[in-house]
Formats: C-alpha cells, structure tokens, sequence
C-alpha cells in the first residue's frame, strides 16, 4: 500500500511539472523545428524556453507575446535562431531584452511600439552582432546596447531572485 501511495504521489508531481511547462505556451512543431506560437502567461520576467518534448525551440512566431503589458524583462534561450515580426508587439511595458549568441534573425516589426525599451543586452561581443538585427527594428535605435553580458550578469542587473 506505502508502495502504491508513493507512486500516486511521484506521479501527480510528475503530472503538475509537465503541465506547469506547458499551460502558458503553445508549440507548433514542422520538419523536426519547434516554434512557440502563443504565450498566456503574466510573468514580468519571461524566460523564452529552449525545449519542446526534448526537442529544440528555433523560432517565436507572429504575435506570440503580443499586447502583453505584464513583460518588463526577456531572456531568450540559446536555441531561439528567429523573431517574427510582431512576436512582441505592444508590449508597452517591455524594459529590457537579453540575446544570446544564436539569434540569426529579428524581422522588421518584432519589438514594435515596445516605447519602453532601454536595454538590449548581448551575449556576443560588438564586434560579433549581425548589424541588421539593430538597423531593422526601430525601438531598438532608442534602446542602449550592452555586449558581452552573460545570463548571470543580465538577471543581476534587472533584479531577478530565483
């Protein structure tokens, strides 16, 4: 019986991690790619995730976090190689952004009338970032650069507790 009990509660914890990960998100998978279509979330702090079903997460499609005014900071997971246009959209509260050295493409509007945006942080150096990502995306003219920021640095600087 102690047996039995222990699995049911192994299992029910099992059950709410998985179903933790994947309420707030929702994944569109083609040719073994995996893109995050939609985010239902209300962190303030969005940690873009790496993973699907163990498998990689290379794209933020149209409109995934759109008009969500709870984001002040993103971090964007190394695997995540393209940003759709209007992936972030209105996000009026947007502050702050972090990029890792993967991110191949920020397509024209992806940030756009995110008025807020003050930080762009890179993981790379200067000297590494592909200048069509900053030329084509108006709110980061205004938006100041920090290169060689590693996650730890970035979450320090935006105040995050884990």
């Amino acid at each position: 019986m102690n047996k039995i009990i222990k699995l049911l509660v192994i299992s029910l914890f099992l059950l709410v991690l998985v179903g933790c990960g994947s309420k707030e998100y929702k994944y569109e998978e083609s040719n073994g790619k995996v893109t995050i279509s939609e985010y239902a979330g209300s962190d303030a702090y969005v940690i873009v995730p790496d993973a699907y079903l163990g498998k990689m997460v290379d794209t933020i499609d149209y409109n995934t976090y759109a008009y969500n005014i709870n984001i002040y900071h993103v971090r964007l997971s190394d695997g995540i190689k393209v940003i759709r246009d209007c992936a972030f959209w209105y996000c009026t509260s947007l502050e702050s952004i972090y990029i890792p050295k993967g991110l191949e493409e920020i397509e024209e509007c992806a940030f756009y009338r995110c008025d807020n945006l003050k930080y762009v942080f890179f993981e790379d150096s200067e000297a590494n970032i592909n200048i069509e990502i900053l030329a084509s995306n108006e709110c980061f003219k205004n938006a100041q650069a920090q290169y060689d920021v590693s996650v730890e640095d970035y979450e320090r600087i935006i105040g995050y507790k884990k």
